[in-house]
């Protein structure tokens, strides 16, 4: 019996959550101590080993007393006293120039700042930015010293142990740290105290100025006294994961969508995050903004600057229904000033540390035994779940390794360390200690550990710090078998069960990664073989269809559907030269070039009250003057005296009962025109069926008829509106109608010309009528 024949097959293919993550190269001790007083022959490269006694002695410093509140002043003459304004909210710069303050884990809406101050320090370099410290100069070769890299570890409170814990979680693909421009990467926050995560994003900029790199971090942990985990990350990982990606990357956008991902039970529900860049630019004009809830709306939008909304919000949300294809919404952020969102970009989290199907564990794993076929191997004793599971998990000679490129084996002569693990069985969590030895090849900052692979007791070790057993993770496998359940289900299930028993469930992310990692360990041998037709079935499939053909069908004549007959008929295309609704007149400047710059600058524009009455200007530079409202309408004149008609009713400045009664459509005029001003050919907008059409509409331009226009929504949003305002159609309106209809007519034509006529219908027999067909019962 097959082993999937009572259960769907379970293939990581199947979620949309996984990723190909290259893990970081073999280290290779590039950082090196200034002393030269030792003989580094002997060593790698040259290169002296690290000290690491700074992990058993208290650093020298003195640890960081409070100060009294300090004025910090600008060129500007503006102050900021140490009062809450000095306290840490994200991209607010804060951390570049605060002096000891006490707490910074005020509620978010405590948290305020003052922009002029943080503008003149990050725009001019601050002097006093950690990395620009002389002592963390880069040498010639480009790398940096390691001793002071330890001292800052060192200076942090719990550092070495909240660093190694940050590094297990950014490598194992749960703690986010997405490079979104060139130079700029959105961070998850961490709390080095409770060392987990937050749900909190920052920015991190890390910017070559001349032979230094200037490392900026917006989290509350980023000070002057010491760097926080994104920065030591960095600079311990910048040649393996992020030097030949900052190299690659391209020019710099103004919205972009980093995070995505489905909460709860509910598949309609998703949290979005975005980095969001103002007018001003650089570091302290980028926002984090945050929307959780259905993608067609109803949900909760945060701004990390702003609360409420605000220019930040308003261009995710349109860049979140643009990506989705959701139409706009009119209602949507009238009367707030928005930005140009025609540049963004969707990045993906390409940071993600190791292979999503490397753990610590390594020996091959037996299927479930429900799904255990009896020509499979038998590797191991099944271990019972219900069995005790020892205080400490020893480490045994050929079943631990690490992790690491090179996956480095246990030396029983080297010194073990046993350190503290949760164990993770089917409804309870377990504190355990676990056997583990310093990895060899990697630098101790790296906290690279050796670890056992407890298999024979029915766990599962991902990192040394998380174990799952096998039942768990077999069960996981058991319900998206047979019945498709996502990870965010199984693991908002088992946290209810978990917390029942005092304990708590990990997070959505770190099970998908431990699945992941447990399932390419299972041994699937002959998994798609079929017991009764063997390794050649008499049928055979093709590409994964459904459909499939026998075997006397395979024969040299079998080919794929994309295969060209040498006798295929050749049809020449005849594109049109000019193929837009506005096409260009001869030596002059496209006016579609004009226009469509004219309804950009609308759309930013935040029009004036006098504007509203008909007598004002638009606002900003010369954009809404009567001048050049005049050179917009004569330009697209010569063109398509219709469209400049309607663009003059829009935005000239004569009707004002017009405009009070259709003002309301403003947007969708504004959509139209930017559609016929566009680059795309005319039939991109109406095909031919759509043309039909509109014909019907011109010659009789009645409700019912203007209803069909479906394939044009541009127009049938106008065409709604004017009959819900007016009770009737405008006659600019369907001037630009009948306009469309002759442009469209004509690009048509063009398209068709010399092409070859269509391919003759294959001559099917009559069918006539059986009973004529019938023979005779009384031939003659």
């Amino acid at each position: 019996m097959s082993r999937w024949s009572h259960a769907v097959t379970v293939s990581p293919s199947m979620y949309p959550y996984r990723r190909e993550a290259t893990p970081p190269a073999p280290y290779q001790y590039p950082l090196r101590a200034k002393s030269s007083t030792t003989d580094r022959s002997q060593y790698p490269g040259g290169l002296q080993p690290i000290n690491s006694d700074w992990l058993k002695t208290p650093s020298p410093q003195k640890p960081p007393q409070r100060r009294k509140r300090r004025r910090i002043g600008t060129s500007q003459g503006t102050s900021l006293t140490g009062s809450k304004k000095a306290q840490h909210k994200e991209a607010e710069g804060d951390n570049l120039q605060q002096e000891w303050l006490g707490s910074s884990s005020l509620e978010a809406s405590d948290q305020v700042h003052d922009n002029s101050v943080y503008e003149s320090l990050i725009d001019t370099g601050f002097d006093n930015a950690p990395i620009l410290n002389s002592t963390l100069e880069e040498e010639e070769d480009g790398y940096l010293h390691s001793a002071e890299l330890d001292e800052h570890v060192a200076q942090q409170a719990d550092g070495e142990k909240s660093f190694e814990a940050y590094v297990e979680m950014v490598t194992s693909g749960c703690a986010k740290f997405i490079q979104i421009t060139k130079i700029v990467y959105a961070v998850q926050g961490w709390n080095r105290r409770e060392q987990e995560l937050s749900d909190d994003f920052y920015h991190l900029e890390a910017r070559n100025v001349g032979n230094r790199l200037r490392l900026v971090c917006l989290c509350p942990d980023a000070k002057k006294e010491c760097l926080c985990v994104h920065q030591l990350f960095y600079l311990e990982f910048r040649e393996d994961m992020f030097e030949e990606k900052e190299k690659l990357w391209s020019s710099e956008k103004k919205v972009i969508m980093f995070w995505r991902q489905r909460t709860g039970f509910e598949n309609l529900v998703w949290l979005t995050r975005f980095s969001v860049a103002n007018h001003m630019g650089g570091l302290n004009g980028r926002a984090i903004v945050s929307y959780e809830g259905p993608d067609a709306g109803g949900g909760t939008w945060r701004c990390s600057k702003d609360k409420g909304r605000c220019e930040h919000i308003d261009a995710a949300r349109r860049v979140l229904r643009e990506t989705l294809n959701i139409a706009d919404d009119d209602e949507v952020d009238e009367g707030i000033e928005s930005q140009d969102t025609g540049s963004y970009r969707v990045v993906e989290d390409l940071s993600g540390g190791r292979d999503r199907e490397t753990a610590i564990s390594f020996l091959p794993i037996m299927p479930p035994k429900w799904a255990f076929l009896a020509t499979d191997p038998v590797l191991y004793t099944r271990a019972n779940p219900t069995a005790y599971i020892p205080q400490i998990i020893t480490m045994q000679v050929g079943k631990a390794r690490a992790c690491c490129a090179n996956r480095p084996e246990m030396d029983p002569l080297r010194p073990k360390i046993v350190r503290p693990c949760k164990v993770y069985t089917y409804t309870t969590c377990l504190e355990r200690s676990i056997e583990v030895q310093q990895c060899p090849e990697c630098p101790p900052r790296r906290h690279c550990f050796i670890g056992p692979d407890p298999r024979h007791l029915g766990l599962f070790n991902y990192n040394n710090s998380v174990l799952f057993s096998h039942e768990l993770l077999d069960e996981y496998t058991n319900r998206s078998g047979t019945s498709e359940t996502p990870f965010a289900a199984f693991t908002q299930c088992s946290a209810r069960v978990f917390n029942g028993r005092g304990s708590k469930f990990i997070g959505e992310d770190l099970f998908r990664e431990a699945w992941f990692a447990y399932a390419a360990l299972m041994l699937l041998t002959d998994d798609m073989m079929c017991p009764k037709c063997g390794r050649e079935p008499e049928n055979v499939i093709f590409d994964g269809v459904t459909l499939s053909f026998h075997k006397k069908h395979v024969t040299g004549t079998l080919h794929p559907p994309t295969y060209i007959e040498d006798d295929a008929p050749i049809r020449h295309r005849n594109y049109p030269r000019k193929p837009q609704w506005l096409p260009a007149m001869r030596n002059e400047t496209p006016a579609r070039e004009r226009l469509r710059e004219f309804l950009k600058a609308q759309r930013s524009a935040k029009p004036c009250e006098n504007q509203k009455e008909g007598t004002g200007t638009l606002g900003q530079d010369q954009v809404g003057t009567r001048n050049y409202v005049a050179e917009i309408v004569a330009e697209v004149g010569k063109v398509s005296p219709e469209v400049a008609r309607l663009t003059e009713r829009i935005f000239g400045h004569g009707d004002s009962e017009w405009r009070a009664v259709l003002g309301g459509l403003r947007r969708k005029y504004m959509k139209l025109l930017e559609q016929l001003a566009a680059e795309e050919s005319a039939m991109q907008m109406v095909n031919e069926s759509a043309l039909e059409k509109l014909r019907d509409f011109i010659a009789s331009p009645t409700e019912e008829n203007g209803s069909t226009l479906v394939d044009v929504p541009a127009l049938l949003a106008i065409l709604e509106g004017e009959m819900r305002l007016v009770g009737s159609y405008t006659p600019e309106l369907l001037q630009v109608c009948q306009w469309m209809v002759r442009r469209a007519t004509e690009v048509l034509t063009e398209l068709k010309a010399g092409n070859l006529p269509p391919l003759p219908a294959l001559q099917q027999p009559k069918e006539q009528d059986w009973d004529l067909l019938r023979p005779s019962k009384n031939p003659k």
